[in-house]
């Protein structure tokens, strides 16, 4: 065994595991405390867009019938087309916001302070390898 600067190459591994273990331990634990606060907001929010997207349904299928109604009444329209023009324009506007929707889903970004810290400590790793070989 060659000695450096009085602590043995076994030693040095010893220690390099253990701070290796000990770092995987606070990754970890970081990781499941991001996850824990970013499911139960997830889960809340969930929860109070599916209320209120319910509601919203609801309230907008009374509005529709009776905006469909008066259409068709006013203009002297046959009822099942002012169904297929208010049902094709609410359409094209659903899919316009599925694609902001996508958008924004595409652009979460999943725990990102447990993703800074790994890439720094295997930097860190590495570069303790380097120096004690």
């Amino acid at each position: 065994m060659s000695i450096r600067d009085g602590i043995s190459t076994m030693q040095l591994l010893n220690q390099l595991i253990s701070d290796l273990r000990t770092l995987l331990r606070q990754e970890l634990a970081l990781a499941r405390a991001e996850i824990r606060e970013e499911v139960a907001q997830l889960v809340i929010a969930l929860a109070l867009f599916a209320v209120a997207a319910g509601t919203l349904a609801i309230a907008g299928l009374w509005v529709l019938i009776a905006v469909t109604r008066g259409l068709a009444s006013i203009f002297g329209w046959p009822l099942a087309a002012v169904y297929a023009g208010v049902g094709g324009a609410l359409g094209i506007i659903g899919l316009v916001l599925l694609a902001v929707v996508w958008h924004q889903v595409r652009t979460i970004r999943m725990l990102p302070r447990t993703r800074e810290t790994l890439t720094e400590h295997v930097h860190w790793a590495t570069h303790r390898v380097d120096q004690g070989a």
